[in-house]
């Protein structure tokens, strides 16, 4: 028989994770967003229920050693006749203790699934916030684009007056400026739809205070690398064993090997011992002839057309089906993993790469002004330039929240939340 031990990946308690604060619940912060789902969120919590079915389940298997009162009573001519049955199992060629096995295991197993479910909530919180704070922030990038183009607008709009500038070329900005406000309009609703899925994953309102106040891309960015452990590339194979997806496959098959052994039992006579009393009714005076005997028998139940040794066929091929099941969310886990790396290092790359072209337009838009004024470049040049500079602005949004949601996920597949670290209750 295997004995494994929960790793620390698979720190469960429930009731121990601490509630926060209403001051902490209209916290726009990661951190906290994931604490309070992983806390409250309905999906983590229901499948505590099952944790505790299967603690009475496996008390119930416990009691099997235990002994069997039986009482029956029989109407005859002669009276009615009561009798005391008691069995005692003496030997079930480890039917027993298997079922004992089994029910622990699927204890386990329901443990692995309840913490599993919270790493899909974790998951659900960090794909929501990254929504959040990518339209939040492009919403500030079509702002200040549309600051820009008003101020332009207002020094064309004297050019035409004045009949030095084409009036099709204040059209052009008009166009821009629209272009804009449609970006806007769209990433606010984005906005709209991450706080709406968040608050339902947390169950309570983020302040607006908080959703005014979200803190700069930069420095998360800054903090997501600094977090990063390069080491984890290395851990990679270690890290998915102990992951409760791959620990809720382990124990199912645990479970379903003693399965095996409890229907292999089946397929021999059980060896017990029996107390048998008779009483007699109406005056319920013990009978003088069964004043209570002890015997030693054997029981044997095949089942119809000797089933059961099918049913150690049956429980075989599943008991195959689920370490196949095994391996599969072994390999999950560890693309999941190699996913959110790969995301990660590519994040970084796109915003570093991104940052430095955005110098560069920016120095380019300022020659293009010089230059539009002294006669060398048209008003489209410099329009297109402030295009990129928007376009450059969205793709680092982009990139930065990339990587942040995914340092997060890294974090999350292995086990580096306090949450994840708390024993199991």
């Amino acid at each position: 028989m295997r004995h494994w031990h929960f790793g620390p990946l698979l720190g469960f308690s429930l009731m121990s994770l601490p509630l926060l604060s209403h001051a902490e619940l209209g916290s726009a912060r990661l951190d906290d967003l994931i604490t309070q789902a992983v806390t409250t969120n309905p999906t983590a919590l229901a499948a505590r229920s099952e944790i505790e079915a299967t603690r009475v389940e496996e008390r119930i298997a416990r009691l099997q050693r235990l002994p069997t009162p039986t009482v029956q009573t029989a109407f005859a001519s002669g009276g009615t006749v009561t009798q005391l049955r008691i069995d005692q199992p003496l030997w079930t060629n480890g039917r027993i203790t298997g079922g004992i096995n089994q029910a622990r295991y699927t204890g386990y197993a329901a443990k692995a699934f309840a913490e599993e479910q919270r790493y899909v909530v974790a998951g659900q919180v960090i794909d929501a916030w990254n929504l959040l704070i990518q339209s939040d922030h492009k919403i500030n990038v079509a702002t200040r684009t549309i600051g820009q183009l008003g101020k332009y607008e207002a020094m064309m709009q004297r050019r035409v007056d004045a009949g030095v500038s084409a009036r099709i070329e204040l059209d052009l900005i008009k166009s821009r400026i629209l272009q804009s406000q449609v970006n806007r309009e769209g990433a606010m609703a984005l906005k709209r739809l991450a706080v709406g899925r968040l608050e339902q994953l947390i169950g309570d309102r983020i302040s607006p205070q908080a959703l005014a106040n979200l803190p700069p891309l930069d420095n998360l960015a800054a903090d997501a690398m600094a977090r990063f452990d390069p080491n984890v590339i290395e851990r990679m194979g270690t890290i998915g064993q102990w992951h409760p997806s791959v620990l809720k496959a382990m124990y199912q098959v645990d479970a379903a090997a003693e399965g095996v052994k409890i229907r292999r039992a089946e397929r021999f006579p059980n060896l017990f011992l029996t107390y048998q009393h008779n009483y007699n009714a109406p005056s319920t005076s013990v009978d003088p002839a069964n004043n209570g005997q002890f015997s030693l028998g054997l029981q044997y139940a095949p089942g119809a057309g000797l089933a059961s040794w099918s049913s150690s066929a049956a429980a075989s091929a599943r008991l195959q089906g689920l370490e196949q099941s095994q391996e599969l969310a072994r390999r999950q886990v560890s693309d999941a993993l190699q996913s959110s790396l790969q995301d990660f290092l590519g994040a970084r790359g796109r915003a570093q790469s991104i940052q430095a072209a955005s110098r560069g337009a920016q120095i380019v838009l300022e020659s293009y002004e010089r230059q539009f004024i002294a006669g060398r470049k048209s008003w489209l040049d410099v329009m297109n330039a402030v295009r990129e500079i928007e376009q450059n602005a969205y793709s680092l949004t982009e990139a930065q929240t990339t990587l942040i949601a995914s340092s997060y996920k890294i974090r999350l597949l292995t086990g580096q939340f306090p949450w994840q670290q708390r024993g199991i209750e």
